[in-house]
């Protein structure tokens, strides 16, 4: 279990990112190539995901890119343990030892500049080289004090970013996404983003909202929505999904974000009448 939690945090960190003088629309500009690259660019790479808090810890994965679609795949001693392939619409999380996929939609979404832009300062450094590629650097600092901070290499021939590292609201470094290398142009088989034939395929049902309609969410649940009381400056409501526990409890998962970072806000009833948990 806890090796899947790893593994899904270096995907989202993989799939999601001295003294310098401000670049914002240079810096900007680059972010936005990078959303658009990733419409076409075909690659396949080692990647190394490293968290730092609460304890260190690292997860190698190989990750095949191919316009838009992704695979990325751990292994442990020479066997592929876990699977995750993101079509753009819909997450696969493959288990090869049980050949079972849990699939379940995307909450990817484009970037939203306009956000990033009033919640953050983004300076452009000097190039550096990542996987043997001469790379932009991006330090994105937060307008807000408290909230985290980013530093991004982007291949500047590709618009592919090589490494991403995340600080906390006190400048520690917390986690880092690293390209080990990375072979671009390769003749990546469609097959690679797609269930197996024969393999079981478990299906989500959970209900994906992109704005908070209070009465419909309600009627689905079945208990009264709480919002949060406050919320950090610069987020705002991303996203809002009704899932379902293990034990069928219904939960409402409210997603906000600054343009670069996330917030959840989860809320379901507790097992004692009339109370709630968030």
């Amino acid at each position: 279990m806890k090796s899947e939690m790893y593994a899904c945090l270096s995907f989202m960190l993989i799939a999601t990112m001295q003294a310098t003088a401000p670049a914002t629309k240079s810096g900007l500009a680059i972010l936005e190539r990078v959303q658009s690259a990733r419409k076409s660019i075909i690659y396949a790479a080692t990647v190394e995901t490293i968290t730092l808090q609460p304890r260190p810890r690292a997860v190698t994965a190989h990750v095949y890119h191919k316009s838009g679609k992704e695979r990325i795949e751990y292994s442990f001693q020479g066997i592929t343990t876990l699977i995750l392939i993101d079509d753009g619409e819909r997450i696969y999380r493959l288990h090869p030892h049980a050949r079972i996929a849990y699939v379940r939609a995307s909450l990817c979404k484009e970037l939203n500049a306009k956000l990033l832009h009033r919640n953050y300062k983004i300076h452009l450094l000097e190039d550096e080289v990542v996987a043997k590629r001469k790379c932009f650097v991006l330090s994105i600092q937060p307008k807000y004090a408290g909230n985290p901070s980013r530093k991004m290499w982007i291949d500047k021939a590709t618009y592919v970013m090589l490494r991403n590292e995340t600080y906390d609201g006190a400048g520690a470094l917390v986690a880092m996404t690293v390209y080990r290398n990375i072979v671009y142009d390769i003749n990546l088989d469609d097959e690679l983003f797609k269930v197996p034939k024969g393999w079981r395929t478990v299906n989500d049902s959970s209900v994906i909202l992109r704005e908070l309609n209070r009465s419909k969410i309600e009627s689905i649940v079945g208990f009264p929505l709480k919002l949060p009381r406050f919320i950090p400056q610069g987020y705002h409501l991303d996203s809002v999904e009704i899932l379902r526990c293990c034990h069928g409890m219904p939960i409402v998962h409210m997603r906000y974000t600054d343009g670069l970072n996330c917030l959840s806000v989860f809320e379901h009833l507790s097992c004692t009448p009339k109370r709630w948990w968030r």
